[in-house]
């Protein structure tokens, strides 16, 4: 009879000895999920995970951003070209606005000079539209200089800023 109680006391403990391992696999494979839903990015809000690249952060989902590109010339405000849209993910409509719509997968695909490529606006550090530095004026009779401002505050990345949601980014030849 002892044998026997001997034997059914070993089949329990293998039996709890085999739960507990049943349960820590749970555990291990909920925090897992837990860890691969917090980093997939799972709304559209862009507080979501995030892709970062060169200390630049995007929302690992679809974005629908919009920023205000503002060109003067000598004082003059020239309007953006409404171009046929060409990249769904860099554009501009009627209104004129950068339009970002979709998933950013490197910052290469929302710079400022990328956008104005694609709508025919020559610009870099040296170069708006017909002028280049040390163009004069016209109405000043002085030559003129690129310069920028993102949100009130100067830029020197020009055509290399990356666009991001909500910014006046003002490009200028003075």
């Amino acid at each position: 009879m002892s044998r026997l109680r001997e034997l059914k006391k070993a089949k329990n403990e293998t039996k709890n000895n085999s739960m507990i391992w049943l349960v820590a696999g749970i555990v291990v494979l909920l925090g897992i999920g837990s860890a691969l839903f917090l980093f997939s990015g799972s709304s559209n809000s862009g507080n979501s995970s995030e892709l970062n690249t060169a200390g630049l952060s995007f929302p690992l989902v679809n974005v629908h951003w919009h920023a205000t590109p503002i060109v003067n010339v000598c004082g003059e405000n020239k309007p953006i070209p409404v171009a046929p849209v060409t990249d769904h993910l860099l554009h501009t409509h009627e209104d004129r606005l950068i339009h970002i719509e979709g998933t950013v997968n490197s910052p290469e695909q929302i710079t400022l000079g990328r956008f104005f490529g694609l709508v025919g606006v020559k610009f870099s550090s040296t170069q708006l539209l017909d002028k280049t530095n040390g163009d004069v004026c016209e109405n000043t009779g002085q030559p003129g200089k690129v310069s920028m401002t993102v949100n009130g505050v100067p830029s020197e990345e020009f055509e290399n800023h990356v666009v991001r949601h909500g910014e006046t980014i003002i490009v200028s030849f003075d």
